[in-house]
């Protein structure tokens, strides 16, 4: 089955104004905290309390657009769908859950295991980290 890019490029469309809108609300509020003059310093410091998150949002839904507009330049150059590590098409089942997937699901969970600090397959399989020939002194 050929993977149907034009609606994945809708759907990659209609979560990018979703994000947009997300983004325009984060900063009407942020706006509006920068307006309001607080008379004491306890306000004030609920103020940065509730800036705190949306500033984190705004971040990510920066980065979450980005990651669209990336998907979207990819299948104008013909190049969705392909894992950035590997080479190896994604899977249809990843591309559909997952619209701006950069990586297959091995090479995903490959990532995600270093991040985290654990063994990579061939470690675990082996029992452990592989010492080059020779052992450890050479």
């Amino acid at each position: 089955m050929a993977l149907d890019l034009e609606a994945l490029r809708t759907r990659l469309n209609e979560r990018r104004e979703v994000v947009l809108e997300r983004l325009r609300s984060a900063n009407e509020s942020l706006d509006e905290l920068d307006r309001s003059q607080p008379s004491e310093a306890e306000e004030e410091a609920q103020e940065l309390n509730i800036a705190r998150p949306q500033v984190i949002l705004d971040q990510r839904s920066r980065n979450e657009l980005a990651e669209i507009d990336d998907a979207l330049a990819r299948i104008e150059h013909g190049e969705y769908g392909i894992c950035e590590t590997c080479g190896e098409p994604i899977g249809e089942g990843r591309l559909l859950a997952i619209p701006s997937a950069i990586q297959c699901v091995e090479c995903a969970e490959a990532a995600e295991r270093r991040a985290q600090g654990m063994p990579s397959e061939p470690e675990r399989v082996l029992g452990g980290p592989t010492e080059p020939e020779g052992g450890a002194d050479t």
